[in-house]
């Protein structure tokens, strides 16, 4: 147990030595993917009106507000989260019914897995394809690990690594 533990501890190492060694669009591009996720799971928490505004970090430039505003619903609709809701056309309803989804899967696995696919997707999408979907579940299943659950949040963050 304690060589895997040892192992893990050094991949992690090796992932956020690698990490500081992107270019800050695409450290960004984590960044911002896990921030969504992690407001689009806080939302589900506790709901606020304006679903949207509460997704997207209030500090990322315009180029990605607008960029999730064009596909973020497209992105819940392609990863299944709106599944219920055919009739959900606007992009307040379409991410309202996927936080709706999220909220009523069961907590563990299936919605972590859910907000992992989300937060690949949105890396993918921000990185401008620099990565791919698989690439951004790992880096932002690092930074969420690294930096996120440790109560650091995104507006004190520059967009590299911390421990």
């Amino acid at each position: 147990m304690k060589k895997i533990k040892a192992f893990l501890q050094t991949l992690i190492t090796k992932i956020g030595a690698y990490f500081s060694t992107l270019p800050a669009e695409l450290r960004k591009a984590v960044v911002v993917a896990v921030v969504v996720t992690e407001n689009l799971k806080r939302f589900v928490d506790s709901p606020i009106a304006d679903i949207v505004t509460a997704l997207i970090p209030g500090n990322a430039d315009d180029k990605v507000k607008d960029l999730l505003r064009a596909y973020l619903p497209v992105i819940v609709v392609e990863l299944g989260l709106v599944k219920n809701c055919s009739e959900a056309s606007s992009t307040e309803e379409i991410l309202k019914c996927a936080a709706q989804f999220i909220q009523g899967l069961p907590d563990g696995q299936q919605r972590t897995k859910a907000l992992q696919n989300l937060s690949g997707a949105i890396t993918e999408l921000v990185a401008d394809g620099k990565f791919d979907w698989a690439d951004g579940v790992y880096l932002a299943k690092w930074f969420y690990t690294s930096n996120l659950k440790n109560q650091i949040e995104f507006s004190n963050t520059d967009t590299g690594a911390q421990r």
